[in-house]
């Protein structure tokens, strides 16, 4: 994402992106962004209310190399938020291309330039993705998969 964020055009638009967390690879991805001179990129963080997270963000970028089905993923559909993610694990069986988010064809930067184009050209659209997102989510994501899992347990 930041080879991508680093193109001439992407420092060009108004664009801004949030990491959310903390960990041990933290300290390389800020030597990253500074090496890169990204002025676009901020750190914010541990955050527990994820509703706030996404009150203030309109898109998920998700550039995994590898996945299983991320939390963050889920979570951001649910909060009607369109998402962009490579084509890893998991993603195309919740992420439509072109419907409620888009999909890197591979987790390249070339691949997932493309993949950020497309939601760029699309913003408009946004959110009207962003809520096809969470309805498709919610037929995905049981509404209390906790007890489904106990269930299953008790079937046993």
């Amino acid at each position: 994402m930041f080879q991508v964020l680093s193109l001439p055009y992407w420092r060009e638009r108004s664009v801004r992106v949030s990491l959310v967390g903390t960990g041990v690879n933290q300290r390389t991805l800020r030597s990253m962004v500074d090496n890169l001179r990204l002025t676009n990129v901020e750190f914010v963080g541990q955050q527990n209310n994820i509703e706030e997270i996404w009150s203030k963000h309109h898109a998920l970028v998700l550039p995994s190399r590898f996945e299983g089905m991320p939390l963050a993923l889920v979570e951001a559909m649910l909060c009607r938020r369109t998402c962009v993610v490579t084509d890893v694990a998991g993603h195309r069986e919740l992420v439509r291309d072109g419907i409620n988010g888009f999909v890197a064809q591979a987790p390249t930067a070339e691949l997932l330039d493309v993949a950020m184009n497309r939601l760029w050209e699309a913003r408009s659209r946004i959110k009207e993705m962003g809520h096809t997102a969470g309805e498709d989510v919610r037929r995905w994501v049981s509404r209390d998969p906790v007890e489904d899992f106990v269930q299953l347990l008790v079937n046993l």
